[in-house]
């Protein structure tokens, strides 16, 4: 093997050098295309993120969206203030209900049902009465008026 001479090692190093600089360079552009492309995404995201934030907190004519949650939580609030003093309401109706049925029980109240049959049964009995009393006044009158 023979020896490089110095010029040569030197004309080889800077070779290298060149080649290594070339993959840098190809690199550096590879990065500088992808920076550009991120930058674009990032101001394209950056106006969409500033319409969304417009549309949350800007009114544009109507509520903003984020007053229109606030209204609704207020309004889910007060239903659920509604529901719970209606379930209170709907406990102490239960319990009238069964007080009121013992008392039913203890005092012999009727159905309206039941107050129906008996106000028949004692038309039923009146107008029977009634059947066995008339013959006889029918009688007393003919005999009161054909004298």
């Amino acid at each position: 093997m023979t020896e490089p001479k110095s010029t040569e090692g030197l004309w080889w190093a800077l070779d290298h050098i060149k080649n290594d600089l070339d993959k840098l360079e190809a690199k550096m552009t590879g990065h500088a295309t992808n920076m550009a492309v991120l930058i674009k995404t990032v101001n394209h995201l950056n106006d969409r993120v500033e319409k969304v934030s417009t549309t949350l907190t800007v009114d544009n004519g109507k509520p903003s969206v984020l007053s229109q949650l606030r209204d609704v939580n207020s309004d889910l609030k007060e239903m659920k203030s509604l529901i719970r003093h209606i379930k209170e309401v709907q406990s102490a109706l239960t319990g009238i209900q069964t007080d009121v049925a013992l008392l039913k029980g203890q005092v012999g109240a009727k159905t309206p049902k039941e107050v129906q049959i008996e106000k028949w049964k004692t038309i039923g009995k009146i107008s029977g009465g009634v059947m066995l009393v008339l013959p006889g006044i029918l009688s007393f009158l003919h005999d009161l008026f054909a004298s």
